[in-house]
C-alpha cells in the first residue's frame, strides 16, 4: 500500500470529523406520543441530539444526502434502509483492517530505521529488546565474551537475555530498595563482571562513608554553634539584673513528640515567650465583642478617639506577666504564665521567684478544632532555672490521659520583647470555636 493509498483508506474512516455509528438511532427523535384522544402529548420521550456534522457524516457512510437542514437529516437517516448498515459496517471494518495492517508496518519500518542507526548505543538497544541487542552484541564484537559492559538504565530484561547466551552476570543496587530506578547490570564474562560489580560496590561504599562524614560534620558544627550561643547567652543572663524569659525555646516531650508519627519520626517542639500586661484579676479575659453592628461602630469611634491601649491596673505594674505562643506536635496554642501569689510590693526578681503558673488555650493541628475543655483545667505549673535559660513544667494535653512533664530549653534571646496576647486568646476562645464549628458544620 502506498502513502496515497494509506491517505484515500483512511479518509473513508472520518467523515466530517465523526466516525460512523452503527447506534445512530439513539440520536434520532423517535414518533410522536400521542394520548389516546390523538392530541400530541405533552411529555415526549428523550433523545440526546448531536451535532450537525455527525447527522452529515452518518448520511454520507450510509450514501444519503448530505445537506439540509439538522431535522431534514435526522429524517433520511429514520427513513433509511436499516438492512444495508451491516454492509457498511463490514466494508469499514475491512478499510479499517488495512489501515490498521499499514500503521503497524509502517511501524515496524521506523524501530528498523531506530536500529540501523549507526549512532545507537548498547545500551539504548538493550532497553529497546534486551535479547536482540545482546545477540547482536556477540556477533558483531567480543567485548561481551572477554570483557564487561555496565549498564546505568536497567532493562528487566537484560538477566534473562544474559542467562541465554551464557554470560555472567550481576545486579547492583546504589540504593538499597531502588531496585531498578538507582542501579548498575553489570553483563559479560564472569571474571570482568565479579571485578567490574565489586569496584562499583566500593565506590558507592566510600560515597556513602564521606557523605556520613560531611553529615556528621555538620551536625558537629551545628552542635558546636549551639553550644556557643548557649554559653554567650548564659554569659549574658549571669551578668542581668533579672532573669529574661522572653525568647525562642526548644520542648522535650516524648509522649508528645511521638503522638502523631511514632518514634521514627518525632515531632519538633517550640515555644516562643514575650512579656505581656494582661490583668491579673481574670487571666482568663477576653476581648470583648460587640453583640449589634451598632456598637461595634460606636467602640471603632472610641477607638479613634483614644489611640492607647488600656494600661493594666496599677496593682498589675510590677508584677511580671508572659504569654507563650507554643506547637506541642498534636496541639498549637498560647499560654498565659503568672506569679502564683500576689508578692509584695516593689521590684519583682524572677531569680527570686522562679516558679510561675499557667492557663493555657489550643487547637488541635490536624483538624484544627479548637480544645475548649483547657479552659476547665487547673493552672499549670512551670519552673524556671539556669539564669532564666531552661524550664520544667507540667502540661495536659485534651489528647492524652496524663499530665505530662515537659522540659524547655532556649536557644535565642527575646530581649524582653512586649506582645500583647489579647488577640490570639480571643481567637481560641468559646465564640471563636461557635463560629468555626458553624463554618466547619
Amino acid at each position: 500500500m502506498t502513502p496515497e493509498d494509506y491517505k484515500r483508506l483512511h479518509g473513508k474512516l472520518n467523515r466530517y470529523g465523526e466516525h460512523y455509528d452503527p447506534n445512530v438511532d439513539t440520536h434520532l427523535p423517535p414518533d410522536l406520543v400521542k394520548t389516546k384522544k390523538g392530541a400530541i402529548a405533552k411529555r415526549q420521550p428523550y433523545f440526546r441530539p448531536r451535532s450537525a456534522a455527525y447527522y452529515k457524516a452518518q448520511c454520507s457512510f450510509r450514501g444519503l444526502k448530505t445537506s439540509g437542514k439538522i431535522d431534514e437529516l435526522q429524517q433520511l437517516l429514520k427513513m433509511r434502509d436499516v438492512s444495508q448498515d451491516a454492509r457498511v459496517k463490514e466494508e469499514l471494518n475491512t478499510v479499517r483492517a488495512q489501515v490498521n495492517a499499514y500503521q503497524e508496518a509502517e511501524r515496524r519500518r521506523e524501530a528498523e530505521r531506530w536500529w540501523a542507526d549507526p549512532g545507537r548505543t548498547l545500551e539504548e538497544k538493550v532497553l529497546r529488546d534486551a535479547f536482540r541487542a545482546v545477540e547482536e552484541s556477540l556477533a558483531k564484537e567480543d567485548v561481551l565474551k572477554t570483557s564487561c559492559c555496565v549498564f546505568r538504565n536497567c532493562s528487566a530484561d537484560l538477566e534473562a537475555a544474559a542467562r541465554r547466551f551464557g554470560l555472567a552476570y550481576e545486579f547492583v543496587d546504589l540504593a538499597p530498595g531502588s531496585f531498578l530506578v538507582n542501579a548498575r547490570q553489570v553483563v559479560g564474562q564472569e571474571g570482568a563482571v565479579k571485578a567490574a560489580a565489586k569496584r562499583i560496590r566500593d565506590e558507592v561504599e566510600q560515597q556513602r562513608r564521606e557523605a556520613e562524614a560531611r553529615r556528621q560534620a555538620e551536625i558537629s558544627r551545628q552542635r558546636a554553634a549551639a553550644k556557643a550561643r548557649q554559653e554567650q547567652m548564659m554569659s549574658e543572663a549571669k551578668q542581668a539584673a533579672d532573669w529574661d524569659l522572653t525568647g525562642s525555646w526548644v520542648v522535650e516531650c516524648h509522649e508528645l513528640a511521638e503522638y502523631s508519627e511514632g518514634p521514627d519520626r518525632p515531632a519538633k517542639l517550640s515555644m516562643q515567650i514575650w512579656r505581656d500586661d494582661f490583668s491579673l484579676q481574670d487571666v482568663r479575659e477576653e476581648e470583648p465583642h460587640s453583640s449589634s453592628e451598632e456598637e461595634d461602630e460606636d467602640e471603632e469611634e472610641e477607638e479613634r478617639r483614644d489611640h492607647k491601649a488600656p494600661a493594666p491596673r496599677p496593682n498589675d505594674t510590677h508584677i511580671p506577666r508572659f504569654h507563650a505562643s507554643f506547637n506541642f506536635g498534636p496541639v498549637e496554642g498560647i499560654m498565659r504564665i503568672y506569679p502564683p501569689s500576689t508578692p509584695p510590693q516593689g521590684p519583682f526578681k524572677i531569680k527570686s521567684h522562679p516558679t510561675f503558673v499557667y492557663v493555657h488555650r489550643c487547637r488541635e493541628t490536624g483538624e484544627g478544632e479548637i480544645q475548649l475543655e483547657t479552659d476547665d483545667y487547673a493552672p499549670g505549673e512551670i519552673t524556671f532555672s539556669d539564669y532564666g535559660l531552661s524550664f520544667k513544667a507540667k502540661f495536659k494535653c485534651p489528647f492524652i490521659a496524663v499530665v505530662l512533664e515537659i522540659r524547655g530549653r532556649k536557644t535565642a534571646q527575646g530581649s524582653g520583647g512586649v506582645r500583647s496576647s489579647l488577640g490570639p486568646w480571643t481567637e481560641l476562645g468559646e465564640r471563636a470555636y461557635e463560629e468555626e464549628r458553624v463554618g466547619r458544620w
